[in-house]
């Protein structure tokens, strides 16, 4: 797992999730709804790497029904299949969730 310094936690685990919910992180003003999805990395079931995005990134790039993803959205050059997604503090993340912000 990577790691980041987050402002609030000091060093601590990441989560990738699309620029919207990042805003979110960082102004609690701005609301989004989560969706969670898994890249099934080796696609065999056996490495399953979470990412979350918003609602509307999850209606824009048609991913509303998938919750396992193949490999081949992770790292994705073909920007128009799903979402940039960038790393964040879990515990932010998690805080979002829960609405613990």
């Amino acid at each position: 797992m990577g790691m980041i310094i987050c402002k609030y936690h000091g060093k601590t685990g990441i989560s990738l999730c699309c620029r919207h919910i990042e805003n979110s992180i960082l102004d609690t003003s701005i609301a989004v709804t989560i969706i969670k999805f898994q890249i099934d990395i080796l696609d065999d079931g056996s490495e399953l790497l979470p990412h979350y995005i918003c609602k509307v990134c999850a209606e824009n790039y048609g991913l509303n029904n998938q919750k396992v993803l193949p490999s081949s959205y992770f790292g994705a050059k073909d920007k128009s299949i799903f979402p940039i997604t960038v790393p964040v503090c879990i515990r932010c993340l998690k805080a979002l969730i829960e609405g613990k912000t």
